[in-house]
């Protein structure tokens, strides 16, 4: 089969990301349990939920936010951005973005994982961010836990995703866990509107935080603008009008305690 061309297909998928958000049921009000977001990348926890994570801080609620990649490979082969200097120029970011979303430095954490290498870690690097993970379990005692969608097309996303998985499952205490989706929307289907977790996506009413999400995704500079000798964003513009919408979309699961 001939494959469609990329103007179709991204207009397709963004057909399809609306009849999602469409179909899929509205979630609960949202309460004041503290919330854990888990992230691989700096950037994913704000498109992802940062209408979430704002809409939790002005009720009053706890929320903590782990990378568990240290984002330094988004730009690999560019001449200017380097790993040695993007790594502290997506940390900035990061924080410059959880400020406006109501998010203190203090309750940031950087686990510094490899970007683009979570599902080759040696056991050892994996006990580690393991043990990393639980110690924020026990530290903030989440009603909730934010992580990338299961099935997010990336490896970092979904091994992230593995990661709290187990985490929790150790922790051994009752957690709602919400799963967002990136890449899963770019790249979306028509056949993958038909699968369980697509099915199964709630939606959330960010439109009361809306315009702060709008400016906390423009805090990535390095994402989203273009940096000589590049004439692009790392990010393209038709990706991030996914993100920038009334909706959050959330797959939600209960892991119990054992």
């Amino acid at each position: 089969m001939k494959r469609l061309p990329n103007w179709l297909r991204t207009w397709l998928s963004e057909v399809l990301v609306a009849e999602l958000r469409r179909r899929a049921p509205a979630l609960p009000t949202i309460d004041r349990q503290a919330l854990l977001v888990v992230v691989p990348h700096q950037d994913d926890e704000t498109l992802g939920c940062g209408g979430l994570i704002a809409l939790k801080r002005r009720l009053g609620a706890t929320v903590g936010v782990a990378y568990t990649t240290d984002g330094s490979r988004s730009h690999d082969g560019h001449p200017l951005l380097t790993r040695e200097r993007l790594v502290p120029l997506r940390r900035r970011e990061a924080l410059a973005a959880l400020d406006l979303l109501g998010v203190p430095e203090s309750e940031v954490h950087f686990l510094d994982g490899p970007d683009g290498g979570l599902t080759a870690l040696p056991e050892s690097e994996k006990e580690g961010l393991l043990a990393s993970i639980h110690r924020l379990l026990e530290r903030y005692q989440p009603g909730q836990i934010c992580v990338p969608f299961r099935s997010d097309l990336h490896p970092d996303h979904e091994t992230t995703h593995a990661l709290v998985v187990e985490a929790v499952s150790r922790w051994g205490h009752a957690v709602e866990i919400l799963e967002f989706p990136i890449w899963a929307l770019w790249e979306l289907r028509p056949g993958h509107l038909r699968t369980a977790g697509f099915t199964a996506m709630r939606k959330l009413d960010i439109r009361a935080t809306r315009e702060v999400k709008r400016r906390a995704i423009l805090a990535f500079e390095t994402q989203i603008k273009p940096t000589p000798p590049w004439s692009h964003g790392f990010l393209p513009r038709s990706f991030l009008r996914r993100f920038r919408g009334n909706w959050e979309l959330f797959l939600i699961s209960r892991r119990n305690s054992s």
